[in-house]
């Protein structure tokens, strides 16, 4: 038997064994949790794209910060956006009822010097003193607020134009913030000489103050932001911080008025 085997082995007609192939020990279930979990993890790592408050990326921030500074596709074609347009009829109408009430404290102050007027509260809010001082007329002999009348209807007309989209010509953005700039420059100066000169102040004339610095910030904004070449960058500082400009414009008129009369006031 042992020949035969030897006989056997040595036979060249005999088949080899087939390689046994090397099979991968299985996995434990804890080592596939494992690797589960580590899967898991890097699935839910965190975009690149970094967010801000309310879910908001850094570049839909940008963006929107972008569109608020840059003009719209209606400034630039010479209209306005709803919300400032409104402004600008919110604004007007109101220096116009300021002007019209001062032209009529200015005719019955004409008929009778003495008379105590509606706008006369006390002895340094006063009307009286401002109408009766050549401050009243600076422009060639006509009263002050005449001309503002004239120049808040003009606005208030202008201001129902854009609100109906109605485009205006660059020249005539440019000719708004001229007059509102001059406008604003003769503001300043009526109310210093009102504290520091005749020591009186006129509350009509507070309100088209007030209005007056609002509309500067409204036209020269949009206007130089979208219609005035090389003035942009004023026009998207002025509306991307106008609440700092509010601020340090009617800042400034309040510290002139203290100033001026301090304790007066209260008197």
């Amino acid at each position: 038997m042992a020949e035969d085997n030897d006989f056997y082995s040595a036979s060249p007609n005999r088949s080899e064994p087939a390689p046994e192939l090397a099979i991968a020990p299985e996995e434990s279930d804890e080592q596939m949790d494992t690797s589960l979990g580590e899967t898991t993890a890097e699935d839910n790592e965190p975009a690149e794209e970094t967010t801000v408050l309310g879910g908001i990326t850094d570049q839909e921030f940008a963006a929107e910060a972008k569109r608020r500074t840059d003009p719209s596709e209606k400034e630039t074609a010479g209209g306005l956006d709803a919300i400032p347009a409104w402004l600008m009829v919110l604004f007007s109408a109101l220096g116009l009822t300021a002007s019209v009430a001062l032209v009529l404290a200015t005719i019955e102050h004409a008929k009778n010097p003495e008379a105590q007027l509606s706008c006369d509260l006390n002895a340094y809010v006063s009307c009286g003193a401002s109408l009766s001082s050549w401050k009243s007329e600076v422009f060639f002999g006509f009263p002050n607020a005449l001309l503002g009348t004239v120049a808040f209807a003009a606005l208030l007309t202008v201001s129902v134009l854009l609100v109906s989209n109605v485009k205006l010509p660059r020249w005539f953005w440019m000719a708004m913030t001229v007059a509102s700039t001059l406008a604003l420059l003769f503001v300043y100066w009526f109310a210093w000489q009102s504290a520091f000169s005749m020591q009186k102040l006129c509350p009509w004339c507070m309100v088209i103050w007030f209005s007056m610095i609002a509309l500067f910030i409204i036209i020269v904004g949009r206007a130089s932001r979208a219609q005035i070449p090389g003035l942009g960058w004023l026009g998207r500082v002025m509306v991307r911080d106008w609440w700092g400009f509010s601020a340090v414009m009617y800042g400034l008129l309040v510290l002139i008025v203290i100033l001026g009369l301090g304790s007066k006031l209260f008197s």
